[in-house]
């Protein structure tokens, strides 16, 4: 960054501040000398910014102020989008058959142990973003470049991998992450695996009690989410232990939250310095599967930044002018139904309708423009205490607001009794060109609550 003007007569030297606030109550003052030009590395900038400690984008305000020992100058200020950097410490695409475990950005490569047969080239994503099958047996060696934080292990860190279960696959179970083997062998079980059912996560055979509602389940356990076979899905893992958080995404929408303790600080999901396994297990449980694209960063990535690395076949549409134009729902006596909380990207607002048995209940969304839909996904909520009822939503879609058209359904056949985490993504088998959603909630409800509707277009 380089500041330059015109210098002023009287003043006895110049300083930069810096602020989130337009009226520059937070920030540093730099101290830039008497000249009329200043340099400003771009390390120093970097370090600058993120001593704002936000995750998200945010405003950065600057303005150059005379000192004076008498006359008053008016200064003006200047502004700008600020987005923090990632610290990616490990990246690995697989890209070049002749060197496939080199790592980007000068990182260090992955060594391959092929034990169960060689890990081989294959046609990844796109024409030019190519991937590797690593079969049954076979792993990978990862050093991933962090340092221990919150403890003697890495405590906070994101994991991000673009992998297709084969067309094949159903049934069978995959191995994505090996924490506690460090840099060795598989003698204990991995840590993150897409199971039978194409769920993620892993069963640790530890409870935990859900607040919501007061009952138990695994302090990992299994998405609702299921990957789908013979597509690329972008899973990405968020661990910050020290804070208790540790949650699953796929292709950009939160699907499973750990519910990790202090007693957590250092076990079994934290990695160790040395580096860690990939696609690896001690018995079996790590099917054929392709690879195009691993990555570490080390620190927790926000909800913002998982959003835009998005999905790897797949783009959530921006929500921001969709508006909710007919609204069908009945307010329970605490909660109020307003369906625009659906589309706050936020699966933890919810909307609420409470009815009778098969009363049909439903709401519009007009998205302002044609869409072009491949997939949608959708959130089933835990209300309060009680669990959701909700059994059944049908999505139609249309171009008038008045003409319908089903094109996705979900039943969810047992209450939801845990926040959030039975999300169905829904590949449409043909894409739907259309302006207009309707979302029926309907069959059976008493206590139905929903949290979030994604929609996606191809990328």
């Amino acid at each position: 960054m380089t500041k330059s003007g015109v210098a002023v007569d009287e003043a006895t030297g110049y300083d930069l501040k810096i602020s989130s606030n337009p009226n520059f109550s937070d920030g540093p003052t730099i101290d830039v000398g008497t000249g009329n030009s200043y340099l400003m590395t771009k390390n120093d900038a970097s370090a600058l910014i993120a001593s704002f400690n936000r995750a998200d984008p945010f405003r950065v305000y600057w303005t150059i102020a005379p000192r004076l020992s008498s006359t008053t100058i008016n200064q003006q200020s200047r502004n700008m989008t600020a987005i923090r950097a990632k610290n990616m410490t490990g990246w690995w695409t697989f890209d070049d058959p002749t060197n496939l475990f080199a790592a980007q950005n000068g990182g260090i490569a992955l060594v391959a142990v092929e034990t169960g047969g060689a890990i081989t080239s294959v046609a990844g994503p796109t024409a030019t973003d190519r991937a590797i099958r690593i079969p049954q047996g076979s792993y990978l060696r990862c050093n991933h470049g962090l340092l221990p934080v919150g403890g003697t292990n890495v405590n906070t860190y994101s994991v991000a991998f673009d992998v297709k279960i084969p067309e094949t696959g159903t049934g069978k179970t995959y191995s994505l992450l090996s924490a506690r083997n460090g840099y060795g062998t598989p003698t204990q079980d991995a840590d993150i695996f897409i199971n039978t059912d194409g769920k993620i996560g892993v069963l640790t055979g530890t409870t935990a009690t859900v607040t919501e509602n007061n009952s138990q389940t695994d302090i990992m356990g299994f998405s609702g989410f299921r990957t789908p076979a013979g597509r690329w899905t972008r899973i990405v893992l968020v661990a910050d232990i020290t804070n208790n958080f540790y949650m699953y995404y796929a292709d950009g929408i939160r699907i499973r939250e750990g519910r990790l303790s202090s007693a957590d600080i250092d076990g079994r999901f934290s990695l160790l310095p040395e580096g860690c396994l990939l696609f690896a297990d001690d018995n079996g449980e790590d099917e054929v599967l392709d690879v195009a694209n691993v990555q570490f960063y080390g620190l927790k990535l926000s909800e913002y930044e998982i959003r835009k690395l998005g999905g790897v076949a797949i783009r959530e549409y921006d929500k921001t002018s969709w508006k909710i134009s007919t609204n069908m729902l009945t307010p329970s006596y605490s909660v109020d139904s307003n369906p625009s909380r659906i589309l706050d990207s936020n699966p933890i607002t919810y909307t609420f309708n409470w009815s009778g048995a098969d009363v049909l209940k439903y709401f519009n969304i007009d998205m302002t423009e044609v869409q072009e839909i491949h997939s949608l996904a959708f959130y089933g909520r835990l209300v309060e205490e009680w669990p959701s009822e909700l059994r059944t939503v049908d999505v139609f879609a249309g171009n008038d607001g008045s003409t319908w058209t089903l094109i996705a359904s979900h039943d969810y056949q047992v209450p939801v009794y845990e926040t959030t985490w039975q999300i169905p993504l829904i590949d449409l088998p043909t894409p739907v060109n259309a302006r207009w959603l309707r979302i029926e909630m309907n069959r059976g409800l008493a206590n139905a609550t929903f949290g979030e509707i994604h929609v996606f277009g191809k990328k």
